[in-house]
């Protein structure tokens, strides 16, 4: 009876198993006896971070590449489970367990894989893709104070920026401050304001009205109106207060944007600290792309325009 006993001691669990591999894909199949298929499912755990920086270099699509990366985690993760959990139930009653059969083991492997996630989302925070909180409302109504966004710190490793876009760039005043703003010119073009209006290479730029917004600033409600701003091959939302702001000027005189240097203006146009200041910013400041709100108080997944 003891020898029978002690022959069924060792025998794995399903569920422990199972639950192993939810930890850290791959630690279920290692208590089950298989070391080598269990380092695989772990290399394969971190293989999705490789595949989000690829996919940026291919494709400079930030959101398409999160949604493949994540996917491919999660398909991971199900297939270690499903395949520990199988591995468990059809390991031999009287399983020996192996050198690796540790606790310690298992905790190191999970420090190890922890660490080398970690290692590569610093990697991705710093050269791929990071997170801001919106710190004003000086972009509205594009995005507003409170909303967090993405950007792509790779777009422009292959290309300048160009008008339209939305980007992140250090504050040329105080390095240690990053801005958010939306560029409107960019080298070689021309820009001035005249009486309110915005002159692109001479044209002027084209506003259409939208409607009557609200937008709070400094907790106070400030009225207006969105419109409808058309820059080139660009088209994006710009704020307009009724009563505009003294920190805006209202004119701007004419000046060519020099080479490696861009234009930016924020889309509340009269409630801004921008290039109208301190005057067109290098793109060596810039750090990124704004790809998409992911998170808002009143919006979820608002894509930036």
């Amino acid at each position: 009876m003891t020898d029978q006993l002690n022959s069924t001691k060792h025998r794995r669990k399903p569920l422990t198993a199972l639950s192993l591999s939810m930890i850290e894909p791959g630690l279920g199949q290692i208590y089950c006896g298989r070391l080598a298929k269990g380092l695989i499912f772990m290399v394969l755990g971190l293989a999705p971070l490789l595949v989000l920086q690829g996919l940026l270099l291919a494709t400079n699509l930030l959101l398409p590449a999160i949604i493949a990366a994540l996917t491919a985690m999660i398909l991971i993760q199900l297939v270690s489970m499903i395949d520990a959990w199988y591995l468990a139930k059809h390991t031999r009653h009287d399983y020996q367990p192996k050198e690796y059969n540790r606790c310690y083991v298992y905790l190191l492997l999970m420090l190890i894989s922890t660490g080398g996630g970690i290692g590569s989302a610093f990697y991705i925070k710093a050269n791929v893709a990071n997170a801001f909180k919106i710190a004003s409302n000086s972009m509205a109504p594009t995005v507003m104070q409170g909303d967090r966004v993405l950007t792509n710190k790779l777009v422009y490793r292959t290309r300048d920026p160009k008008i339209g876009d939305v980007i992140v760039f250090a504050n040329p005043d105080d390095r240690r401050v990053t801005y958010i703003k939306r560029v409107v010119a960019v080298a070689g073009d021309t820009v001035q304001i005249t009486d309110g209006v915005l002159y692109i290479n001479g044209t002027a730029v084209q506003t259409t009205k939208a409607g009557p917004i609200e937008v709070e600033i400094e907790g106070k409600m400030i009225t207006g109106n969105e419109f409808i701003e058309t820059n080139g091959a660009s088209q994006y939302s710009i704020f307009l207060a009724d009563e505009p702001a003294d920190i805006c000027k209202k004119d701007f005189d004419l000046i060519t944007i020099p080479k490696n240097h861009c234009f930016v203006m924020g889309d509340n146009r009269n409630i801004s600290h921008d290039s109208r200041h301190f005057g067109s910013i290098p793109l060596i400041a810039v750090k990124g792309r704004v790809e998409l709100t992911y998170f808002s108080a009143n919006r979820w997944q608002k894509k930036a325009d």
